[in-house]
Protein backbone atom coordinates (compact mmCIF):
# COMPACT_ATOMS: atom_id res chain seq x y z
CA UNK A 1 0.00 0.00 0.00
CA UNK A 2 3.09 2.34 0.66
CA UNK A 3 4.60 1.39 -2.37
CA UNK A 4 1.40 2.45 -4.34
CA UNK A 5 0.69 5.77 -2.55
CA UNK A 6 4.54 6.50 -3.24
CA UNK A 7 4.16 5.38 -6.75
CA UNK A 8 0.60 7.81 -7.39
CA UNK A 9 2.78 10.71 -5.55
CA UNK A 10 5.45 10.67 -7.70
CA UNK A 11 3.28 10.16 -10.81
CA UNK A 12 1.62 13.16 -9.75
CA UNK A 13 4.69 15.14 -9.32
CA UNK A 14 6.13 14.13 -12.65
CA UNK A 15 2.78 15.48 -14.10
CA UNK A 16 2.71 18.94 -12.48
CA UNK A 17 6.58 19.17 -13.47
CA UNK A 18 6.72 17.70 -16.74
CA UNK A 19 3.64 18.86 -18.36
CA UNK A 20 3.13 17.57 -22.03
CA UNK A 21 0.82 18.95 -24.29
CA UNK A 22 0.49 20.71 -27.82
CA UNK A 23 -0.16 24.01 -26.79
CA UNK A 24 2.49 26.40 -28.37
CA UNK A 25 3.28 29.83 -26.64
CA UNK A 26 2.97 32.72 -29.01
CA UNK A 27 3.93 36.45 -27.80
CA UNK A 28 0.22 36.94 -27.24
CA UNK A 29 0.35 34.12 -24.89
CA UNK A 30 3.48 35.44 -23.29
CA UNK A 31 1.78 39.00 -22.56
CA UNK A 32 -0.87 36.99 -21.10
CA UNK A 33 1.17 35.10 -18.75
CA UNK A 34 3.55 38.18 -17.70
CA UNK A 35 -0.18 39.78 -16.94
CA UNK A 36 -1.90 36.76 -14.87
CA UNK A 37 -4.54 36.88 -17.45
CA UNK A 38 -3.30 32.95 -18.20
CA UNK A 39 -2.99 30.13 -15.92
CA UNK A 40 -0.67 27.43 -14.30
CA UNK A 41 -0.96 25.30 -16.66
CA UNK A 42 0.37 27.69 -20.04
CA UNK A 43 2.60 29.45 -17.14
CA UNK A 44 4.74 25.79 -16.91
CA UNK A 45 4.07 24.88 -20.48
CA UNK A 46 6.39 28.47 -21.27
CA UNK A 47 9.15 27.59 -18.39
CA UNK A 48 9.49 23.84 -19.27
CA UNK A 49 11.88 24.72 -21.36
CA UNK A 50 11.86 28.65 -21.05
CA UNK A 51 15.21 29.31 -22.87
CA UNK A 52 14.10 27.42 -26.37
CA UNK A 53 10.38 28.69 -26.12
CA UNK A 54 11.99 32.58 -25.23
CA UNK A 55 14.00 31.76 -28.54
CA UNK A 56 11.66 30.78 -30.75
CA UNK A 57 9.66 33.90 -30.12
CA UNK A 58 12.90 35.84 -30.65
CA UNK A 59 14.15 36.75 -26.60
CA UNK A 60 17.52 36.62 -26.65
CA UNK A 61 19.35 36.04 -22.93
CA UNK A 62 20.75 39.30 -21.99
CA UNK A 63 21.61 39.39 -18.25
CA UNK A 64 22.15 42.18 -16.01
CA UNK A 65 25.39 42.03 -13.92
CA UNK A 66 23.66 44.13 -11.67
CA UNK A 67 20.63 42.14 -11.00
CA UNK A 68 22.01 38.12 -10.80
CA UNK A 69 18.88 36.73 -9.61
CA UNK A 70 16.71 37.70 -12.86
CA UNK A 71 17.08 35.76 -16.14
CA UNK A 72 16.56 38.77 -18.73
CA UNK A 73 15.58 38.60 -22.17
CA UNK A 74 15.90 40.67 -24.66
CA UNK A 75 13.84 41.30 -27.59
CA UNK A 76 14.65 43.40 -31.02
CA UNK A 77 10.44 44.42 -30.75
CA UNK A 78 9.02 46.07 -28.01
CA UNK A 79 6.11 43.63 -26.55
CA UNK A 80 2.88 45.85 -25.08
CA UNK A 81 2.38 44.37 -21.30
CA UNK A 82 0.13 46.01 -18.85
CA UNK A 83 -0.38 49.02 -21.37
CA UNK A 84 3.29 49.61 -21.51
CA UNK A 85 6.16 48.79 -24.08
CA UNK A 86 8.77 46.76 -22.99
CA UNK A 87 11.72 44.71 -24.58
CA UNK A 88 12.98 43.06 -21.64
CA UNK A 89 11.25 40.44 -19.60
CA UNK A 90 13.01 38.63 -16.39
CA UNK A 91 12.45 35.15 -15.18
CA UNK A 92 12.89 35.11 -11.38
CA UNK A 93 11.90 32.30 -8.90
CA UNK A 94 7.92 31.36 -9.79
CA UNK A 95 7.73 34.74 -11.78
CA UNK A 96 7.77 36.36 -14.97
CA UNK A 97 7.73 39.61 -15.34
CA UNK A 98 8.16 43.07 -17.76
CA UNK A 99 11.40 45.03 -17.23
CA UNK A 100 10.55 48.32 -17.15
CA UNK A 101 14.15 50.49 -16.88
CA UNK A 102 14.04 54.25 -15.28
CA UNK A 103 10.75 53.54 -14.81
CA UNK A 104 9.14 54.92 -11.09
CA UNK A 105 7.24 51.72 -9.45
CA UNK A 106 4.64 54.11 -7.50
CA UNK A 107 2.76 54.31 -10.88
CA UNK A 108 1.83 50.64 -11.45
CA UNK A 109 1.49 50.26 -7.58
CA UNK A 110 -0.96 53.20 -7.51
CA UNK A 111 -2.86 51.68 -11.48
CA UNK A 112 -3.12 47.79 -10.03
CA UNK A 113 -3.51 48.76 -6.60
CA UNK A 114 -0.24 46.84 -4.88
CA UNK A 115 0.76 47.65 -1.59
CA UNK A 116 4.08 47.13 -0.10
CA UNK A 117 4.90 43.54 1.44
CA UNK A 118 4.68 43.50 5.07
CA UNK A 119 8.10 41.98 5.20
CA UNK A 120 9.67 45.22 3.06
CA UNK A 121 8.35 47.83 4.98
CA UNK A 122 11.38 49.01 7.11
CA UNK A 123 13.68 48.29 3.76
CA UNK A 124 14.21 51.21 1.00
CA UNK A 125 12.82 49.81 -2.12
CA UNK A 126 9.23 48.74 -2.88
CA UNK A 127 7.98 44.50 -3.01
CA UNK A 128 4.73 44.12 -3.42
CA UNK A 129 2.48 41.78 -4.55
CA UNK A 130 -1.89 41.46 -5.40
CA UNK A 131 -3.26 38.00 -5.19
CA UNK A 132 -5.22 38.13 -8.85
CA UNK A 133 -6.77 34.28 -8.81
CA UNK A 134 -6.98 31.02 -7.22
CA UNK A 135 -5.90 27.92 -9.40
CA UNK A 136 -8.27 25.00 -7.05
CA UNK A 137 -5.91 21.61 -6.86
CA UNK A 138 -6.70 18.55 -9.05
CA UNK A 139 -5.58 15.15 -9.06
CA UNK A 140 -2.68 16.48 -10.60
CA UNK A 141 -1.03 19.13 -9.11
CA UNK A 142 -1.38 21.32 -6.02
CA UNK A 143 -3.18 24.52 -5.56
CA UNK A 144 -1.81 27.61 -7.04
CA UNK A 145 -1.88 31.54 -6.53
CA UNK A 146 -1.47 33.75 -9.35
CA UNK A 147 -0.26 36.99 -8.02
CA UNK A 148 0.67 40.61 -9.22
CA UNK A 149 4.38 41.46 -8.09
CA UNK A 150 5.75 43.98 -8.61
CA UNK A 151 9.93 45.55 -7.31
CA UNK A 152 11.98 47.81 -7.62
CA UNK A 153 15.08 47.54 -8.14
CA UNK A 154 18.00 50.30 -7.52
CA UNK A 155 21.44 50.68 -8.52
CA UNK A 156 23.73 51.41 -11.43
CA UNK A 157 20.68 49.57 -13.32
CA UNK A 158 17.09 51.04 -12.19
CA UNK A 159 14.22 49.39 -12.83
CA UNK A 160 10.69 48.25 -12.20
CA UNK A 161 9.89 44.52 -12.62
CA UNK A 162 6.03 43.97 -13.39
CA UNK A 163 4.39 40.33 -13.50
CA UNK A 164 2.90 37.03 -12.49
CA UNK A 165 3.89 34.86 -9.75
CA UNK A 166 2.73 31.38 -9.64
CA UNK A 167 3.14 29.87 -6.84
CA UNK A 168 1.95 26.43 -5.43
CA UNK A 169 0.18 26.09 -1.97
CA UNK A 170 3.03 25.86 0.22
CA UNK A 171 0.53 23.86 2.75
CA UNK A 172 -0.18 21.20 0.53
CA UNK A 173 3.29 21.00 -0.62
CA UNK A 174 4.74 20.65 2.74
CA UNK A 175 1.95 17.78 3.67
CA UNK A 176 2.55 15.94 0.59
CA UNK A 177 6.59 15.54 1.33
CA UNK A 178 5.83 14.88 4.99
CA UNK A 179 3.05 12.99 4.16
CA UNK A 180 5.98 9.69 3.71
Amino acid sequence: MKFKKSALTFLGLTTLFIHQSSYAISNDELKAIIECKSNTDHYQELTEDYEKTLSQLGWKRNDDPEHPLLYIYHHTKALDVFGQPTQEIALAGQAIAAVYRNKDYKPFAQKFAISQQPDFVNIQIFRGEKLVRTEPATPDRFTFYNKLVLSELTGKSPMSILGCSYEADKAEAEALFNDE
